[in-house]
């Protein structure tokens, strides 16, 4: 079966999309690099200001208080797509 190209609207508004994850990709690794310049940063300190109740672990529950204390109130949903993006192991959890 041969594949037919998509339609213009469809294709345009998926250029959209990876256009945007692209300026989001971006700006996040901005960001990364600023914090991570700064004299008073390590990821130790990161670690601990998140793991509040001293788990040895990042889960929903204390990056939630995290981001509460932050004044961010995220979707249970984005927490775990959160964790997903950057646990490495499949556990739901993030470990030093």
């Amino acid at each position: 079966m041969e594949h037919e190209p998509l339609p213009y609207e469809v294709e345009r508004l998926l250029a959209t999309i990876v256009e945007k994850e692209l300026r989001l990709y971006k700006e996040c690794e901005r960001i990364k690099a600023d914090i991570v310049s700064r004299f008073d940063f390590t990821m130790q300190s990161m670690f601990k200001e998140i793991d509040d109740w001293s788990y040895k672990y990042i889960d929903i529950k204390n990056l939630k208080r995290f981001l509460m204390k932050t004044n961010y109130y995220p979707e249970e949903n984005l927490l775990k797509a959160v964790l997903r993006r950057l646990d490495s192991d499949g556990d739901a959890r993030l470990a030093y």
